[in-house]
Formats: structure tokens, C-alpha cells, sequence
């Protein structure tokens, strides 16, 4: 498949695609880019990750034609694997 991230869509083969970061939006109007995963520490409520620590910043690719859209994380090899993170490493036999 075509990667999105050269400016070609990988569907209809048009040559426009827009580049955008992912945010997440929580509440009392608080926002963070999007990521894999986040540094955290285990609370009352279970699993809290700390707003500024994403790792594998989420980034969509979608053609201005057709809308297909791709999503690339930042440093994949940097992705922490980490059971508490809802992360696991998975090796094709």
C-alpha cells in the first residue's frame, strides 16, 4: 500500500494530502496530542497518565479527494511495553 506520508493517496492516487495532529479533549477544557500510549502511575481510579507524557504522537494522513486517512505514530521504536500502558509487543512466527 501506498504511504500517505509521500503526499500520494494510497486509494485514488490523487497528489493533495493533509497532514494533521490528533488531540484528545478532556475535561474542564483540557487537551493533548493524541498518542500510543502515556507515562503514568496507578490512582483510585485505576491507570492516570500524565497529560504531557504521549509517546508515539499520532499523526493522520487523509487525501483532500476521496478522504481515505492513515495514521502514523512518531518513534515507534521509542513506544514504551508496558502491561500498565495497555502496550505489548507482537512478533509474527
Amino acid at each position: 500500500m501506498t504511504d500517505m506520508r509521500t503526499g500520494v493517496c494510497a486509494v485514488c492516487d490523487h497528489r493533495e494530502v493533509v497532514r494533521a495532529g490528533a488531540m484528545e479533549f478532556g475535561a474542564r477544557g483540557t487537551s493533548r496530542p493524541m498518542a500510543v500510549t502515556y507515562d503514568g502511575k496507578d490512582g483510585v481510579y485505576g491507570f492516570q497518565p500524565k497529560l504531557e507524557e504521549g509517546h508515539g504522537r499520532l499523526r493522520s494522513y487523509t487525501c483532500r479527494s476521496c478522504g481515505f486517512t492513515q495514521w502514523y505514530a512518531d518513534t515507534p521504536d521509542k513506544i514504551p511495553l508496558n502491561a500498565n500502558m495497555g502496550t505489548k509487543l507482537i512478533k509474527a512466527k
